[in-house]
């Protein structure tokens, strides 16, 4: 379960480091200039802020696993409309839905490993497996 849980965790810190590493590329691209570039970026950190206090209380009253699918459904989503857009407003919003999908795994994901593994020792192990996804993932974006 953690190797899967790390896995997708290096995909979500992928995903959320790529745009701004091919930024540049699609500013030229779509023809934006620096203020909406700039906004594409942070288009991500809005859904995600908005949302993860949402879904840090749906997963204390809802099932976690199903949760956490549904962000990984509606992230996969939203990345590959990403590849679809054509303009900025498209691009902006898709970028929301991406940080809704996230904000349901990365909120969710610590809790449900947490409720599953009761030795802190194990659980310590664990959850250091799991994000060393942060720095990986982020290099490979």
């Amino acid at each position: 379960m953690i190797y899967f849980f790390t896995f997708v965790n290096i995909v979500n810190y992928l995903d959320r480091f790529i745009v701004a590493a091919v930024l540049p590329r699609v500013s030229a691209d779509l023809g934006l200039n620096n203020t909406q570039s700039a906004l594409l970026f942070s288009a991500f950190m809005l859904g995600y802020f908005v949302f993860s206090p949402v879904f840090g209380y749906l997963g204390d009253r809802f099932a976690r696993p199903r949760l956490m699918a549904l962000g990984i459904v509606v992230w996969s989503l939203g990345s590959i409309a990403t590849g679809l857009c054509s303009s900025f407003w498209p691009f902006f919003a898709v970028r929301i839905v991406v940080g809704i999908g996230e904000a349901s795994f990365g909120t969710i994901a610590p809790g449900y490993l947490k409720d599953r593994i009761c030795d802190p020792i194990k659980l310590n192990s664990q959850l250091a497996i799991f994000y060393s996804a942060i720095p990986i993932g982020a290099a490979l974006g």
